[in-house]
């Protein structure tokens, strides 16, 4: 029987050798300052994971000049505002010219003549305005859009920011209680040594402590994820590993400090030593160490759990004024309904004023189709051998020159004057430049069709925009009153957790790990202890996190910041 005894005493003591080398990995990581597995595996790697702190200041900062759904947005605002030029603008008028060549508009015969002309759109039933008055009321809608999204993105910062925290936060608890599981991993070591517990405690507080390396490596991997949310708000594009750290972890903020001679650990809800009851030190509006008080909210993410939330009769007309995307939707319609004016001035089309020149380019003298002065008989009578001086079907207009020179030649030899008849003066024969003008008017008479179906549609527009107004101010109101019933759950479960939950949970695993330490007490009781205020805490983490989020949904609801 003694045989056997000392068979298994060896036995265990191989195998806690055995887990006292294959947690050697385990423990090495307490001389890294409490780095998640993964980091160190990536500085092993030879490279580093980048790290940045912002605060929730800068990050809205950030975002406000770098978010792309912001920059989208405000691109908007340049063409809203080109549009009112366009509106304001009088038309153009427009020139016309009509100038023609050839013998078409050298004879008069062919009566063409040359034309240049203005015509100029003139806008009536004051459409000029009241196209301004449109652009105007647009450039409005889109100026509250901008801001909408401005604030969503702030609101949308605010969660991830908090969402960040919470990962950090998260992390730290890990590593604390990673830092406990050692301690009970040592305390049973030597008990075991002292002969006083048996080898599959060692065993069992080992594999205590190696389970904390996969819930290490989803932090860590939250940490990233978080993170890579946090930096796209910022306008960034995430390419690689990256860790923002938070300036500030709010509600997330738990003492870490420990009493090392049988004290009781410093939570929420408690005090440092001795067991009087003391405020959560991390909570704004509450004493800190030395007595010095805090102001409340800040350099929090959401307001102090016991701060009373304003009543919820006075955030519905909060809301209605201060809401953007309301303003927008109000703003849509008046847009609207300065649309449904417009689309009425169809009713009056504008006229088209027009003025034109008329003007002739005729050759001078043509005296086969323009002859006042009657030359060509003239000459007919003193020069009767001289066929090119008739007229025929192949020669309608005699030559110029010919019958100028025909003309001199009767004066100078006297032939004209010894035929007995008068000479003609062929001057008159010269073709007289002939202009003209004419005022013209066009307009479209709206007989058969009144622009019904324009109007109809402009005013059906406005009637469908307004009935969406009220549908989203009945949403608003059902957003506000969810969103504030959120936060009074959320704010009684932190307190409850705060004062009650998490303070006994911490005095239950100090006290059985005190416990084991002295022999009262098994491993399993301690370990199961210390697993059960771990637990909690994550719950308190996931009630921390909903109490953030029911504050940014009742701000994006009311559409102001936390401060109101």
């Amino acid at each position: 029987m003694k045989r056997r005894l000392r068979a298994v005493h060896k036995l265990f003591s191989l195998a806690v050798a055995v887990a006292i080398c294959s947690s050697s990995a385990g423990t090495a990581a307490d001389t890294t300052g409490g780095q998640s597995p993964l980091l160190l595996q990536a500085q092993e790697g030879g490279t580093n994971t980048p790290h940045r702190a912002f605060s929730l200041r800068a990050c809205f900062d950030k975002a406000d000049t770098g978010n792309k759904e912001i920059l989208v947005a405000t691109s908007s605002l340049p063409i809203a505002a080109a549009a009112i030029v366009i509106a304001k603008a009088i038309p153009n008028p427009t020139y016309s010219m009509m100038y023609g060549f050839s013998n078409s508009y050298q004879f008069i015969i062919a009566g063409n003549g040359q034309q240049v002309g203005w015509s100029e759109e003139i806008q009536v039933a004051g459409r000029r305005t009241k196209k301004s008055n449109l652009a105007h009321a647009t450039y409005l809608q889109k100026a509250f859009q901008v801001e909408a999204v401005r604030f969503d993105i702030h609101n949308r910062t605010r969660r991830a920011y908090a969402e960040l925290a919470a990962a950090h936060a998260y992390s730290d608890v890990i590593e604390a209680q990673r830092q406990i599981a050692k301690k009970l991993l040592d305390i049973s070591q030597k008990r075991f040594d002292a002969g006083k517990a048996p080898g599959s405690e060692v065993l069992q507080a080992n594999l205590g402590l190696l389970q904390f390396a996969t819930q290490q490596n989803q932090a860590w991997g939250r940490m990233v994820q978080d993170s890579a949310q946090m930096a796209l708000m910022l306008g960034e594009a995430p390419g690689r590993q990256d860790i923002i750290d938070v300036e500030g972890k709010g509600l997330f903020k738990l003492s870490a400090q420990k009493s090392e001679a049988g004290g009781t650990p410093a939570l929420p809800g408690r005090a440092e030593a001795g067991g009087t009851p003391a405020l959560p030190p991390a909570l704004p509006g509450r004493a800190e160490a030395g007595g010095t008080p805090a102001l409340p909210g800040a350099g929090e993410l959401v307001p102090d759990p016991n701060r009373a939330a304003p009543p919820l009769q006075q955030l519905l007309p909060v809301a209605w004024r201060e809401r953007n995307d309301l303003k927008a939707a109000i703003q849509t319609a008046y847009a609207n309904r300065k649309a449904l004016t417009l689309a009425k001035t169809q009713r009056i089309p504008d006229p088209t004023v027009g003025f034109q020149y008329f003007f002739s380019t005729y050759t001078p003298f043509q005296f086969g189709f323009f002859d006042p002065a009657h030359v060509l008989p003239y000459l007919q009578n003193i020069y009767p051998n001289v066929p090119q001086l008739v007229p025929g079907f192949h020669n309608p207009n005699p030559g110029t020159d010919l019958v100028k020179s025909l003309y001199n030649e009767s004066i100078v030899s006297g032939a004209g004057a010894a035929s007995g008849q008068p000479i003609p003066n062929i001057n008159q024969d010269k073709v007289p430049f002939q202009p003209g003008y004419e005022v013209t008017l066009q307009q479209e008479h709206p007989f058969f069709y009144q622009y019904q179906g324009e109007i109809a549609q402009a005013k059906a527009t406005w009637i469908q925009q307004l009935k969406q107004n009220d549908q989203q101010r009945a949403q608003i109101a059902s957003d506000i009153v969810t969103a504030y019933e959120s936060v009074s759950v959320t704010r009684a479960n932190i307190k409850k957790f705060q004062e009650q939950v998490l303070p006994a949970a911490a005095r239950v695993a100090q006290m059985t790990r005190r416990g084991y330490e002295l022999g009262k007490m098994d491993l399993a009781t301690a370990m199961l202890a210390q697993q059960q205020y771990q637990q909690l805490l994550s719950s308190y983490f996931d009630a921390v996190v909903a109490y953030q989020n029911a504050w940014a949904d009742l701000e994006k609801a009311v559409g102001l910041p936390l401060n109101l």
